[in-house]
């Protein structure tokens, strides 16, 4: 009799210093160099989907509450899966929108190659279902600081009018004197104006 809820106690602790070590965390890779995956993403599960997951194990329909409760689902491997298309041959991990995570594997992919916000959703959703994924992804990949260096625009300087004497009638040589500025040319982190 004491054994069962010593594991179910020991097992929550455990979930519990997970999920405490999954919201800390600000890389996957030393979350995976610790956990496996299917380790840290059904430890997420357990978090966000208690009652999808119990009504599974206990073969039960899932509650009429539950975003989920329209697809088709299946615990395979511990992990609570979804298939959304008929006949079930893919079946797609679930993750919370809100799940930290979920975050984290976002950033992984993305800063593989710093990869799009589209590719980058169309990578995770070929193996993760996710409601409203395209949004999650499009802010994390705005908050990348090499994206926004590498994609943003350079400061313009407005135009000038131009003085009248160029429109007016020829005149003769050095007669009027005027400087154009171009730049900013960088070099070194230093901003540089040509006069000519």
């Amino acid at each position: 009799m004491l054994s069962t809820p010593l594991t179910e106690i020991n097992s929550a602790s455990k979930n519990d210093s997970l999920d405490t070590e999954i919201e800390n965390c600000n890389d996957l890779n030393l979350l995976l160099c610790k956990y496996p995956l299917s380790l840290l993403i059904s430890s997420s599960q357990s978090k966000y989907f208690p009652s999808e997951l119990q009504s599974l194990q206990l073969s039960q329909l899932v509650k009429t509450t539950s975003p989920y409760t329209g697809h088709v689902l299946a615990v395979i491997n511990n992990l609570l899966c979804i298939s959304l298309r008929l006949p079930t041959k893919s079946w797609r991990i679930v993750l919370h929108k809100d799940s930290k995570l979920l975050r984290l594997l976002i950033v992984y992919v993305h800063e593989k190659a710093h990869l799009s916000a589209r590719r980058v959703a169309s990578e995770l959703s070929s193996s993760y279902h996710v409601f409203k994924l395209r949004n999650i992804v499009n802010n994390v990949v705005k908050k990348c600081t090499d994206c926004k260096k590498m994609y943003s625009k350079q400061a313009s300087l407005p135009h000038g009018p131009l003085p009248l004497s160029r429109f007016m009638k020829p005149s003769h040589a050095f007669q009027n004197i005027s400087l154009d500025v171009a730049g900013p040319v960088i070099i070194d982190n230093v901003k540089f104006f040509i006069l000519v």
